[in-house]
C-alpha cells in the first residue's frame, strides 16, 4: 500500500515517503519540485510577440524612437538579431526612419560603411570613450575617419603615425 507524498508548502522541496519491500520500514526521499510552468499538461507555446511576421514587426518599429528600438533589441535574441542584422536593408530602414522622424541631429546620412544603428549611437547616446569608458565631459570625441568615439589618450595608444 502506497501513501501519498507529503508536500512542504514552505520550501522548494517535497518529502515523499515510499514504502519498501520489507514490512514496517519506510524511507524518506527528497525530490525537487518542478516550476509550475513545467508541470502543465500542454507544452507552452511561444509568446505571440515573438511570432509576429517580420513585415509587421518592421512597421511597428518604424513608429518607435531610437531609444525605444535600442531597448526593444534587449528583449530577446530574435528581436536583437532582426534589429542588428549587418547589411540588412530592412534593419537599416527601421533605424533610418526612426532617426529622421524623431531626432533633429544628425540630419545627414551616416558615412559610407557605417550602419545606422552605430551612427545614432555615437552621435546621440554614447558620450563615453568606446575603449576605456571615460565619461569625463569633453574627453571623448567622434573621429569620423575611424568611425569611433574615443578620448585622446586611447586614440594615441591605438594609432601610429
Amino acid at each position: 500500500m502506497t501513501k501519498p507524498a507529503i508536500i512542504s508548502t514552505t520550501s522548494k522541496t517535497s518529502v515523499s515517503i515510499r514504502p519498501t519491500n520489507s514490512i514496517g520500514t519506510l524511507l524518506p526521499t527528497q525530490q525537487k519540485l518542478l516550476p509550475s510552468s513545467t508541470m502543465s499538461l500542454h507544452p507552452q507555446q511561444p509568446p505571440i510577440v515573438t511570432s509576429i511576421p517580420p513585415e509587421i514587426f518592421a512597421k511597428i518599429c518604424e513608429h518607435l524612437t531610437p531609444i525605444d528600438i535600442f531597448k526593444l533589441s534587449t528583449v530577446c535574441k530574435q528581436y536583437r538579431g532582426f534589429l542588428y542584422t549587418s547589411g540588412s536593408a530592412t534593419s537599416q530602414n527601421i533605424w533610418r526612419t526612426s532617426r529622421t522622424k524623431f531626432l533633429t541631429y544628425p540630419e545627414l546620412s551616416p558615412p559610407q560603411g557605417m550602419e545606422e544603428e552605430k551612427y545614432i549611437r555615437i552621435t546621440n547616446f554614447d558620450k563615453s570613450c568606446e575603449f576605456c569608458g571615460t565619461r569625463d565631459s569633453g574627453s571623448s570625441r567622434i573621429y569620423w575617419e575611424f568611425r569611433i568615439r574615443c578620448c585622446d589618450k586611447c586614440l594615441f595608444e591605438r594609432t601610429s603615425t
